[in-house]
């Protein structure tokens, strides 16, 4: 059963889940199928019960007939006392890459992030969701299908707690979100900014991590993406599949992870927290220097990662 340690200096939480080296892979090391996908329509007996499905209303649950289904995982990282955690099959077709998605999927997809967060939200044991996805083996992908996950915990972890802090920190210090500071002074600058519109801004974070890393944040201030409304769930959906298809221009089918944090936000920071979602490439890997340290070593500078994704933008 998966467990939840924390470190007692720093407070950090490490989560022990033995079933998890149970998990399937689905191809093995000569890069062909090793298994059934058990993400494909016709094989969702192969899957837990779905929770939640995209399907025309005379179709039957845990049948095919879905565009976007959501299941328990089948090897959570943490257990039913302790969280959830779901797997958001993004298509019905064998898709690995998200950049061959047409817009109308994309979303769907972004509507049922929308959906399961203010599903488990509503549950109040649970503080902090997740909505995360891992494309690539290099990126921590065991399946080629694509699907992204949920995971839901009693707490905040502990380094999200320290970034909402600082947040806190600098709209006490500023009277102004720090977020929002950031998109004011980037659309001045320009340099960083890969596209924007009226609702939604990409961007290239002055420090980033990863090569090519951006930031996806809506212009107007707010704290939830679970509050979003349909047009502004389509405008998320539209800026995220520009981005991922320009990245895919420059490395085609290209590795990364993407995260959208969803803590519970208290009255107190609704003004300084504002959601976002952070895209992560995976062209290199993180070494000792980057685990000793908790710093980086990124080749690719923010304005010329974002000139060149801009470049890409069709």
């Amino acid at each position: 059963m998966a467990e939840i340690s924390k470190d007692p200096l720093t407070g950090r939480a490490v989560i022990i889940a033995p079933e998890r080296a149970r998990r399937p892979k689905q191809f093995n090391a000569s890069g062909t199928p090793a298994e059934a996908c058990p993400f494909c329509p016709g094989n969702e007996s192969a899957t837990p019960p779905e929770s939640w499905a995209d399907r025309p209303a005379n179709s039957q649950a845990d049948r095919p007939g879905w565009s976007v289904r959501v299941v328990p995982n089948k090897y959570p990282a943490v257990s039913a006392a302790t969280g959830v955690h779901e797997v958001i099959v993004e298509s019905a077709a064998h898709i690995g890459n998200l950049a061959a998605l047409d817009q109308l999927q994309f979303n769907k997809i972004f509507h049922a992030y929308r959906e399961r967060l203010r599903t488990i939200g509503a549950d109040g044991r649970w503080l902090y969701r997740m909505i995360f996805k891992n494309q690539g083996e290099r990126a921590g992908a065991t399946f080629e299908h694509a699907h992204g996950q949920l995971i839901a915990l009693p707490f905040i972890p502990a380094d999200v707690a320290t970034e909402m802090s600082a947040a806190r920190e600098f709209h006490r210090r500023e009277s102004s979100c720090y977020y929002c500071a950031t998109i004011e002074r980037e659309l001045q600058t320009k340099e960083r900014v890969v596209t924007s519109d009226n609702a939604f801004i990409a961007l290239c974070p002055a420090a980033p991590r990863f090569a090519f890393e951006t930031w996806i944040l809506p212009r107007s201030h707010a704290s939830s993406f679970e509050a979003a409304d349909d047009a502004l769930v389509k405008e998320f959906a539209k800026i995220t599949r520009q981005i991922i298809r320009a990245l895919d221009r420059i490395e085609p089918n290209p590795p990364f992870n993407y995260f959208i944090q969803a803590p519970t936000i208290a009255a107190k920071d609704q003004a300084s927290y504002h959601w976002q979602l952070r895209l992560l490439p995976q062209f290199s890997r993180a070494a000792g220097f980057e685990w000793g340290s908790g710093m980086h070593i990124n080749p690719v500078a923010p304005e010329p990662a974002a000139q060149l994704l801009r470049d890409a933008l069709i």
